[in-house]
């Protein structure tokens, strides 16, 4: 189990997620993994159970960037981009043997600071992918069985 890259059209294999929470738990599952398209070697890692977790060196370390605290986190969704390039957003979905809330979060400073920008009044929604717009800031996001939804961005002066 882990995540391997390739660098000879598949002919080899070499592992990368050294550091990673692959079977730290039941639930512990690769879920989503992204590229920073403004930052080369940044690599995000979405983990059921385990949070969101960050390499800067092409997957050779990672740490945890959210949640700090050892609340349970579902990061099945994550989008890197915005319009300053330094916007993260992680949704997180409900399940059954990783319990958790529906939320979405947003860091503009690269994972320093994370605020919770879910709209609860949507109920528990279990997402499955979402991506931000690099021009517009709008985000948009698709559950299972619940729709496609889409935030405009706040314009500020």
């Amino acid at each position: 189990m882990g995540i391997f890259t390739t660098f000879d059209g598949g002919k080899s294999w070499q592992p990368f997620g050294q550091g990673l929470p692959f079977g730290k738990d039941t639930a512990s599952v690769l879920n989503s993994i992204k590229a920073d398209p403004k930052r080369p070697g940044w690599l995000y890692a979405g983990f059921i159970h385990e949070g969101l977790w960050r390499s800067k060196d092409f997957g050779k370390s990672w740490q945890k960037i959210f949640p700090l605290d050892n609340r349970i986190f579902n990061a099945t969704a994550v989008a890197v981009g915005g319009p300053s390039g330094n916007e993260v957003y992680v949704a997180c979905e409900p399940l059954y043997w990783s319990r958790s809330e529906s939320a979405v979060y947003a860091s503009f400073d690269n994972g320093l600071s994370w605020t919770n920008i879910y709209d609860k009044t949507l109920g528990a929604l279990r997402w499955k992918g979402i991506d931000v717009d690099n021009k517009s800031g709008n985000l948009y996001g698709v559950t299972d069985g619940n729709s496609a939804f889409y935030a405009e961005r706040i314009k500020t002066r």
